[in-house]
């Protein structure tokens, strides 16, 4: 019994003496623990590891507390939350760190992440901070707070741009109608829809945009059916909504404007009781491609441009086309506009024969059309072939431009200052007697010369074809010429 007993206290001697040999030598291994310290410290005066501040930010102190033998790093994972530090520095023992936040104008919250790691390959302590920086007061703006309009149905687009907050639109007329009602994008479009006013006063309606405690209006003020567009217009009307008072006389001119780029125009009542823009066309897409352009070549594509839904090619404006080697047009010609070819102008409609096409609209906008040769010829009946009557002098009645063509080939500017070509829908046949149309690749041109350029002053050119046969003046379609638009009836 006595030697069992000695037995277990030897064993136990044994093991206390191992044990304690085992803990003198983990002290002697683990460096984090210097100068018999037993209490490594890595630690933040951050509260809940959490830095909190407003949409201004600015600068924050992490007081960090180390007295581990290891050095470490400090590095942040947004660059909108930097450190007095670089990622590659090693820091050792205590250090004040800067957290330095910059402004933030959005609308949501954004996170930062600070990850403070010891550079051991035997522990591997981290400490992580949070920066939590609020967002912006929700913001709203408009591109209009107003909008006028006639007893007509139609549509209007507003604008609406944010700070990226979400917005909600509503009406409070059940004739208007807006859509979408609701979005996030920091810029959008809404559709404004307004129904035929049947009754004689006017009314009024309200589209309320809001986001959070933010709100802009816009006003719709839409005038009652009885109410005309009298001439001399000093207020906003659009080609689409143009309904001209009945006892509008000839020569009454308004001010007309194209709801697609906010371009203006003036239209005139002609002799022949229909409604012409007296301006050319300047519509070069949105936005527009044309302008600015100084160098139109086939050498250069990229000053070519585009324009429709078909991609056909488009000119520029005279005063920027090259002219036989030179851009110097002076003086610039009042009311000017854009060289257009064929299927720019009529956005490639059918041109399978060689029909005049009546009413097409084609680049026109709404509501108005690319005159066919007939409507052209009913203008001149109805004002005579005086070139002075469709010119550049200022009694005429047409005003057209004397800015000659652009030749399909070369892209120059031919004719300026001599005559005007100005497309038609008609398609060009090879004789009145004719029924083989070369629709395929010519069109017909209705040509505005100059007084002294052509014998009788007449405005549009015919020529004998082989056969005998006069013909209109006719243009290839890849070629530029001028566009006027005729009211639709």
């Amino acid at each position: 019994m006595k030697n069992i007993f000695l037995t277990m206290i030897i064993f136990a001697t044994i093991g206390i003496s191992t044990f304690c040999s085992c803990e003198n030598t983990d002290n002697q291994l683990n460096p984090s623990m210097p100068d018999g310290k037993t209490n490594p410290t890595f630690t933040t005066d951050i509260v809940n590891d959490t830095i909190k501040t407003e949409k201004n930010g600015g600068a924050f102190t992490v007081n960090v507390q180390q007295n581990t033998a290891y050095r470490w790093t400090a590095t942040s994972n947004q660059s909108w939350a930097t450190l007095n530090v670089a990622a590659t520095d090693t820091i050792e023992g205590n250090k004040a760190l800067t957290v330095t936040v910059n402004e933030y104008t959005e609308v949501d919250p954004r996170t930062a992440t600070i990850t403070l790691r010891e550079v051991s390959p035997k522990v591997n302590r981290t400490l992580t901070l949070r920066v939590i920086q609020a967002g912006a007061e929700p913001e709203v703006n408009v591109d209009k707070t107003n909008i006028e309009t006639n007893a007509l149905g139609g549509a209007y687009e507003i604008v609406v741009t944010t700070n990226g907050a979400t917005w909600t639109v509503s009406s409070n007329a059940a004739w208007l109608s807006v859509s979408p009602t609701s979005g996030k994008n920091v810029t959008a479009t809404v559709n404004v829809t307004k129904n035929v006013n049947p009754d004689t006063p006017n009314r009024t309606g309200t589209i309320t945009f809001t986001s959070g405690s933010a709100n802009k209006t816009v006003t719709v003020t839409q005038t009652g059916y009885t109410t005309c567009n009298s001439p001399n217009n000093t207020e906003t009307i659009y080609f689409d909504e143009f309904s001209p008072c009945e006892d509008s006389q000839t020569g009454d001119t308004w001010t007309l404007t194209d709801r697609r780029d906010g371009k203006t125009y003036t239209v005139k009542l002609m002799a022949d009781g229909h409604y012409w823009m007296v301006e050319d066309l300047r519509f070069g897409g949105v936005p527009d491609i044309v302008a600015n352009k100084n160098t139109f070549s086939t050498d250069n594509p990229a000053n070519a441009g585009t324009l429709g839904e078909y991609i056909p090619d488009l000119y520029g404006d005279i005063v920027n086309i090259t002219f036989n080697g030179s851009s110097d047009i002076n003086p610039p010609r009042a009311g000017r506009g854009y060289f257009y070819n064929w299927r720019a102008a009529m956005q490639q409609a059918d041109i399978s024969t060689g029909s005049a096409y009546s009413k097409t609209q084609g680049i026109a906008p709404s509501g108005w059309h690319i005159p066919s040769v007939d409507e052209y010829k009913a203008l001149r009946d109805a004002i005579g072939i005086d070139g002075v009557k469709w010119g550049e002098d200022p009694t005429s009645e047409w005003k057209g431009i004397w800015g000659g063509d652009i030749d399909g080939g070369t892209r120059r500017n031919w004719g300026l200052g001599a005559y005007g070509y100005y497309w038609t829908s008609t398609n060009f046949m090879t004789g009145a007697a004719s029924s083989a149309p070369m629709g395929d690749h010519q069109a017909v041109v209705w040509r505005v010369n100059h007084p002294t350029s052509d014998a009788n002053n007449v405005n549009i050119y015919i020529e004998d074809n082989p056969a005998g046969v006069a013909e209109p003046s006719k243009k290839n379609k890849n070629g530029g010429a001028l566009i006027r638009c005729i009211r639709n009836y």
